[in-house]
């Protein structure tokens, strides 16, 4: 009996170098001339930081953003640690179901005091990477602690904050009954305090993804500050996996590790499109839940 063959075969070879064409079409875009390290020398980068592991100044705290269980900020921890010499200095947190900014920021300052040991009468200087949400509990922890939560005084010292949304969050206008939400609002009366009591400075450093229709890349920048984008890749959701953006986290990290860092300032002002609205150019991916 002849056998039939299997449709697979009849498919001609070169359509698959094609669809490989088409895919690493789709991963380009615009270059950020303030920040123009591509994703494979980002990736070197970092395997050459786990090589030449350096020390951290200070704690680093890995804020995970909204109703992160756990992975997220897990495995940009992971990351991190593989990069310098003091690895127990990376204190990932989640905050999810805190219920508040306020009572966030008392979680975070509890657990970092278990984490390291530290006593409530004890102040400690950190550094913050903050995901998303992350990054406004960051600035939070400037903001007066109204009630004594038992966890060491927090010194915020540098912010790093990774697709936060400083200005709000699109997605955030929709109908909710979470308060936390509700707070990520652009005209809400939390965003209006962080403005006026714990405004981003020369410590703040923020960097965001092309078509980040959660947020708006364009809202990732803090009031009267820019934010390094960088374009996002095929088959990756520009906002929901920029936590592990290499190209990011090598220029955090070599920022943390004491060494030049890749972005340069001023950032570049967006591009097209993302310049005015939470969309980006055609070819970038974007979220869509």
């Amino acid at each position: 009996m002849k056998r039939r063959p299997r449709r697979l075969a009849l498919v001609p070879a070169g359509l698959f170098g094609l669809f490989g064409l088409l895919a690493l079409g789709c991963a380009s875009g615009p270059v950020n001339p303030s920040f123009p390290l591509d994703r494979q020398a980002a990736s070197a980068e970092l395997r050459a930081m786990a090589a030449d592991r350096r020390p951290l100044a200070r704690p680093v705290l890995v804020l995970g953003g909204y109703l992160d269980p756990g992975p997220m900020v897990g495995t940009t921890a992971m990351m991190m640690r593989r990069c310098v010499s003091n690895p127990a200095w990376v204190v990932p947190i989640t905050t999810t179901g805190c219920g508040s900014f306020e009572a966030s920021c008392a979680h975070v300052r509890r657990t970092l005091g278990l984490r390291l040991g530290l006593d409530a009468g004890t102040t400690v200087e950190v550094d913050v990477v903050g995901i998303s949400m992350g990054g406004l509990v960051g600035r939070s922890l400037r903001l007066p602690a109204t009630t004594d939560d038992g966890g060491p005084t927090v010194v915020l010292e540098r912010l790093f904050t990774i697709s936060t949304p400083h200005r709000g969050a699109g997605m955030a206008s929709l109908p909710a009954m979470d308060p936390v939400a509700r707070a990520m609002r652009p005209d809400s009366d939390f965003l209006a305090r962080l403005d006026a009591e714990a405004p981003a400075d020369e410590h703040t450093f923020a960097y965001a993804r092309l078509g980040d229709r959660i947020v708006g890349t364009e809202r990732c920048a803090p009031a009267g500050r820019g934010v390094w984008w960088v374009a996002t890749p095929a088959f990756s959701l520009a906002h929901i996996d920029a936590h592990r953006d290499p190209r990011v986290l090598a220029d955090i990290l070599r920022r943390l590790r004491g060494e030049t860092p890749y972005a340069t300032d001023p950032p570049a002002a967006l591009p097209g499109a993302a310049a005015g609205d939470s969309g980006s150019p055609a070819a970038q991916k974007t979220d869509s839940i």
